[in-house]
């Protein structure tokens, strides 16, 4: 029997509204929010899920937003569930709307990219007002003014299968597509893919997805039978049929991951690279150890929830997001450069501090030689106090040329 796969996709878009929110920052947005008549939405299992957000509500039924104390605001636009009906290729269908979803929201053309736009230039707005300064990724000159990318999560079934959704039990058709959805790169079809379509190269997809080995075993995160949750670098899958509690507890989890990746990868930007920056933004190598210090924290709270009562399925599925999104790795490159930048600054420091010590012995010595004149004046006449000049002065050469043979050495 023939079948259709449903899918409905959540596009996922992080933006920076340029520097850590305080109480007031916080309630000033707030005011905003519900003078706008925007619905605000926070709850003890939201607040659980999405650490540190402050805000959280919908800008209308299917765009919501969440602000988080970072500085960082996760729009999120839950898309229409529709259904594919070359069941055996769907993953050609889904990675084409995929593809083009992603480049109406980078165009500022999708439906709803004016409500989005204004809402965040609003919330900019109030955020940056009087502040000294501001992280170049809050700004719209910001990559593609202002966003650097769109992450799709999507739930997927089909129509007419009556058997379990764990990964074991799918059927090789919908398994070889697992595989191109999870790797665009397979259909050429990914966002940073320079195709601008797949005709350009004469391929005939469908036989690019025959050939797939549905052998290829993937993790599945999540421990129930009637769902399957798959994840990679690009792309979020979860397959079967979720409670509508499960869907809003995913997008949840994985908005916290994002709004947390965009996080790292904003203060990544931020960071002085070299010893000019830092001077130019006259940091300190105790500013330098604070932001490896911080970057620790974000480290350490990963994969951990402040809610005992959250079930493991959920700290696994997170667990899963975090890892295939390469934070981790992100968050070790950024501190590995800042180690460097601090032992760049104590290299300096020393080389500073070593050319003062020269210095300060040089003066003690020209010290010490001047308080020998006085001996050297009542032992000679007056018609040879010239020789205590030239005693003196060959003290301190001496003395200038062991000082710098000794640091030279050192």
């Amino acid at each position: 029997m023939d079948n259709t796969v449903l899918v409905r996709p959540v596009r996922l878009v992080p933006f920076d509204l340029g520097t850590r929110l305080s109480v007031d920052l916080v309630e000033k947005i707030r005011n905003y929010l519900v003078g706008k008549g925007y619905e605000l939405s926070f709850n003890r299992r939201t607040s659980t899920l999405l650490k540190k957000c402050e805000l959280d509500g919908y800008l209308c039924e299917d765009v919501r937003f969440s602000i988080f104390s970072s500085g960082i605001a996760v729009i999120t636009i839950l898309e229409d569930e529709y259904p594919i009906d070359d069941y055996k290729h769907f993953s050609i269908s889904y990675n084409s709307d995929r593809k083009k979803a992603h480049s109406e929201l980078f165009d500022w053309k999708h439906r709803h990219s004016e409500l989005i736009r204004r809402f965040i230039q609003d919330v900019r707005s109030i955020v940056q007002e009087g502040q000294q300064r501001i992280r170049h990724s809050g700004k719209e000159t910001f990559e593609n003014q202002g966003m650097s990318y769109v992450m799709t999560v999507a739930f997927y079934s089909i129509s007419g299968f009556d058997g379990q959704y764990s990964y074991s039990r799918l059927p090789d058709w919908f398994k070889r597509n697992v595989a191109a959805i999870l790797d665009p790169a397979l259909l050429y079809l990914e966002d940073s893919s320079i195709f601008s379509n797949t005709k350009d190269i004469d391929l005939e997809l469908s036989k690019l997805i025959d050939e797939i080995d549905c052998g290829t075993e993937y993790m599945d995160y999540d421990t129930r039978n009637n769902i399957t949750t798959l994840m990679s670098w690009s792309a979020v899958m979860i397959i079967g049929k979720p409670s509508l509690q499960d869907i809003k507890d995913y997008i949840d989890i994985e908005i916290n991951v994002q709004s947390t990746w965009y996080y790292v990868y904003c203060l990544g930007h931020d960071t002085p690279r070299t010893l000019k920056e830092v001077k130019e933004r006259k940091k300190s190598g105790v500013d330098i150890q604070k932001m490896i210090n911080h970057l620790e924290s974000i480290s350490d709270e990963l994969y951990t929830f402040d809610d005992s009562s959250v079930p493991f399925r959920y700290v696994n599925i997170n667990r899963g997001m975090v890892q295939t999104s390469g934070l981790e790795e992100m968050i070790k490159a950024y501190q590995k450069k800042l180690r460097h930048l601090a032992e760049l600054m104590s290299i300096e420091d020393r080389e500073r501090h070593k050319k003062f010590d020269s210095t300060n012995e040089i003066l003690l010595l020209i010290i010490a030689s001047l308080q020998i004149i006085p001996i050297i004046d009542g032992r000679v006449s007056e018609d040879r106090m010239w020789l205590s000049i030239v005693v003196v002065g060959i003290l301190i050469l001496a003395g200038a040329i062991i000082v710098h043979i000794k640091n030279k050495e050192w």
